[in-house]
């Protein structure tokens, strides 16, 4: 493959200033060397969240993980009492092999960058018809903005598990590499349970087609009968302790109740639009990859049960379903290349995300953890960064994992 100065440029400079790799790698984007524009905006996201400091659910994962291990610490003692194996195990791995914590939230949260653009990239390289360098930008930057990589690194264990199984369809369905695909979508689900939803959707897929209409019908039927599917299947099937922990974590709880912060309900009513604009976008275009798409809509109707649970609900559709139908959307080029009014549409998309959803409601990582130094700062000099450092928030952070000593306005 012949490389372009462009490319070499953009990987020399990223080792001195990784924000201005990107842009320079951004502003030569092309299909062919889309693959290091990817990297970069990776690497640069790792440096990013090095600096993540421990906040929310970020803090309880470590005070419950990492921070009380000692050397007499087995591995099964980490996964004891877990449903979610994965982070528990690269914790207790990286206790013992001496690495400190907070590579665990940078790596999730540049492996979630990279499989997430990348998933697109499957799909931008396999269409062959003409489109401009701007459709191609504009398309890269709506897929990245939808990566909210600050929220990964400071949750862990879902967002990752989204990301892994964004890749492990790109694999099954784009890719036909369905092995590869169930490995990654197995790894998923060691990472967080809810992405057994996506192997129903994806045995379903096997069967059953369903057409825009009915994926419409038979989501609102599955929305208004999920007080009675969901019981019934949870009083059917009990793996693993599964029945009980949703039970008492999702649905007799106060997580099964809508919201009543008005910043939440505005943030998720923002992303719920995103939601349906995207999908009318996706259902009145031409469809390129068949099974991936009625899948999606399977997906559609299985999540659409959840609704017993508006916590479990919103995950579902904002967390997991929104980003693949934005992948979806995006992934015919020569698609994007004859609809103006939807590019305009997507730089919108771009500006809000970036600048409100991954930027403004993350605040409180970024001033704490003054994680703009990532994109400044030569990795060399990021790398000096230390556990000390790390454990040194612990001293502004309170037992909910709350900043208290200098708390920014609510």
């Amino acid at each position: 493959m012949k490389i372009s100065k462009e490319s070499i440029t953009s990987f020399i400079i990223l080792f001195f200033c990784p924000v201005l790799a990107a842009v320079i790698s951004l502003a030569n984007i092309t299909v062919k060397n889309l693959k290091l524009t990817i990297n970069v905006f990776s690497v640069m996201v790792f440096f990013v969240t090095l600096r993540i400091p421990p906040f929310q659910d970020l803090y309880r994962r470590y005070v419950d993980s990492y921070y009380i291990y000692t050397a007499n610490t087995t591995l099964a003692d980490a996964l004891s009492g877990k449903i979610d194996y994965l982070f528990y195990f690269n914790s207790w791995f990286f206790y013992k092999t001496g690495m400190p914590f907070y590579l665990i939230p940078a790596g999730y949260a540049a492996l979630s960058t990279y499989m997430i653009l990348s998933s697109a990239y499957d799909m931008w390289k396999a269409d062959n018809q003409k489109y401009t360098k701007l459709t191609l930008i504009v398309a890269f930057l709506s897929v990245f903005s939808f990566v909210d990589f600050i929220m990964i690194a400071s949750t862990l264990r879902f967002g990752f598990a989204v990301a892994l199984t964004i890749k492990a369809l790109s694999f099954i369905y784009v890719r036909k590499k369905s092995f590869v695909g169930i490995l990654l979508l197995l790894v998923a689900i060691s990472c967080h349970v809810s992405m057994l939803i996506v192997v129903v959707s994806i045995v379903l897929n096997k069967f059953i087609k369903v057409s825009t209409l009915n994926c419409f019908i038979l989501s609102v039927i599955a929305y208004l009968g999920s007080a009675y599917i969901v019981p019934y299947l949870l009083g059917t099937i009990n793996l693993w302790g599964l029945s009980q922990y949703i039970n008492n974590g999702y649905i007799q709880s106060d997580y099964a109740s809508v919201t009543t912060n008005i910043n939440t309900l505005i943030v998720q009513s923002y992303k719920w639009i995103l939601l349906l604009l995207f999908f009318c976008y996706f259902c009145c275009n031409k469809k390129i990859w068949p099974a991936y798409e009625n899948h999606l809509k399977l997906l559609i109707i299985i999540c659409s049960c959840s609704a017993i649970s508006a916590t479990i609900l919103n995950r579902y559709f904002i967390g997991l379903v929104l980003p693949i139908i934005v992948i979806a959307a995006q992934g015919a080029l020569s698609n994007i290349n004859k609809k103006g009014l939807f590019q305009l549409f997507s730089i919108i998309v771009i500006i809000v995300n970036i600048s409100f959803v991954n930027i403004y409601l993350e605040r409180r990582q970024i001033l704490l953890g003054k994680l703009w130094y990532g994109l400044f700062t030569p990795p060399a000099f990021s790398l000096m960064y230390n556990m000390e450092g790390f454990n040194s928030y612990l001293i502004e952070i309170d037992e909910d994992g709350n900043w208290i000593k200098n708390k920014v306005a609510e």
